[in-house]
């Protein structure tokens, strides 16, 4: 994939598709449904919830509904690019493919490994986080776009830490545009490049030859030196 592309869950996509809202990183978008269900806080569970965030299902967010009309708001923002970060038990790749289909919306889902893997093989682990990467997750073509790891950093696990690292394929460099303008004289477009080429008044000379030329005809009108 060039440099200009990103990898969605629908595909790579160009960077220029991505509005001036730009991407919403570190955004927990739709995860798997499970037995835990995803519905409204009760007024009187917040104070609870305030200390004990975690039950009563506060952190689920498999309702689709729910999600599908979070994400339409990103259109009031200018925005239609989110990240999606579910650890690879949580994930669910084909609902989010779905739900940015439905809405028209850039969605880049991630991937991770086990935080409790007891595996040592940096080699193996790298490898899982390639395939997510270039091939696919959970049994489908939909690629991840970023890696995105739940560790504990007192200590941290440095197998996984080393495995993200060796499954992290840095992109080419960004190849930086090229603007071209016309000569005055010849009319050929050229790269403005600063010191390369010349100015006077409201013409604009790609070489020397251009501009003698113009200064013999008296810095008249260029028309007639076709």
């Amino acid at each position: 994939m060039s440099s200009d592309m990103i990898m969605t869950v629908r595909g790579a996509v160009a960077a220029s598709a991505i509005k001036p809202g730009g991407i919403l990183v570190h955004q927990r978008v739709l995860q798997k449904e499970t037995t835990v269900v995803d519905m409204d806080i009760a007024a009187e569970d917040l104070m609870e919830l305030r200390e004990h965030p975690a039950e009563k299902g506060n952190l689920v967010l498999s309702n689709e509904t729910r999600a599908y009309r979070e994400l339409e708001r990103l259109s009031l923002v200018q925005s239609n690019c989110v990240v999606d970060i579910h650890g690879r038990d949580e994930r669910d790749v084909v609902r989010l493919k779905r739900m940015s289909e439905q809405l028209d919306l850039h969605i880049l889902a991630s991937t991770s490994l086990d935080d409790t893997t007891t595996s040592t093989d940096v080699s193996a682990l790298a490898h899982q986080l390639v395939l997510d990467l270039q091939y696919g997750m959970d049994n489908t073509t939909i690629q991840a776009s970023v890696i995105y790891q739940r560790t504990s950093l007192s200590p941290a696990n440095p197998t996984i830490l080393r495995a993200i690292a060796q499954g992290y394929v840095k992109p080419p460099p960004s190849v930086i545009p090229k603007d071209f303008i016309p000569c005055s004289i010849c009319r050929l477009e050229f790269e403005p490049v600063v010191g390369e080429y010349f100015t006077k008044f409201e013409f604009v000379y790609c070489s020397t030859k251009c501009l003698r030329r113009h200064r013999v005809a008296g810095f008249g009108p260029v028309d007639q030196l076709q």
